[in-house]
């Protein structure tokens, strides 16, 4: 807030925001794939630039969130534009390896972090899905068929039974379950990345980051079942 006044003590504050989430910046660009033709550094100077270049600071609300979360958003929409810019100029280019962590666990600390973001959201979107359910009970027992940790794919003809369902009754019921659950998600990571899902340019964005979702958890083949359906 003291960045978006005016004068010397404004744009001190604003070059302590900026020093003070740089390394958050980079790191946070390191933990994606970018085109080889850029360097994190220059990435990073690329984001800051437009930063400062469209004034980004005077246009945030502190009503709407944290700085850091709206950061993180913004970062990440960053670097899905340099692709989409990479890929008019020159299709068919590599893209760089993540940055090589030394420690001891195989994943680094940013796939932790992004694994951890990816699934309260899916957590999120069970429970604003079961929300909406008239029939909670219902919708608890089928919960295990959609992507989250406690997914369960091998039990389908218990669940039925449970349900006193017959196998054709419980395949139309699953369907409309897990299409309704693809768009209540949707719906989710649109008000994540605070885009307009109803627009091109936002539902893009969206299924973007729905494959993200599928990159960094473990629960990739059921999730990408559910986001191939119609």
């Amino acid at each position: 807030m003291r960045a978006q006044g005016t004068g010397p003590e404004a744009r001190a504050a604003l070059d302590t925001l900026i020093r003070r989430y740089e390394k958050t910046v980079e790191l946070i660009i390191r933990s994606a794939p970018f085109p080889r033709s850029y360097s994190a550094e220059d990435l990073k100077q690329h984001f800051f630039l437009g930063f400062l270049r469209r004034e980004d600071v005077l246009k945030l609300d502190p009503s709407r969130g944290k700085f850091r979360n709206w950061l993180h958003v913004a970062v990440r929409r960053f670097i899905k534009n340099v692709w989409a810019h990479w890929y008019t100029e020159r299709s068919g280019n590599a893209v760089t390896a993540p940055l090589d962590f030394s420690v001891a666990d195989s994943e680094t600390p940013e796939q932790i972090v992004m694994q951890r973001f990816a699934a309260d959201t899916l957590a999120y979107a069970i429970e604003r899905h079961r929300m909406e359910s008239s029939d909670t009970e219902t919708f608890d027992r089928m919960a295990r068929l959609l992507p989250g940790p406690a997914l369960d794919l091998d039990e389908l003809a218990s669940i039925a039974a449970e349900l006193g369902l017959s196998s054709n009754a419980f395949a139309v019921r699953r369907s409309r379950l897990r299409k309704r659950h693809r768009q209540v998600l949707r719906e989710v990571v649109a008000d994540t990345l605070d885009v307009d899902l109803t627009s091109a340019e936002g539902a893009q964005a969206v299924e973007l980051e729905m494959r993200e979702l599928v990159r960094v958890l473990r629960w990739a083949p059921a999730l990408r079942v559910l986001l191939a359906e119609a």
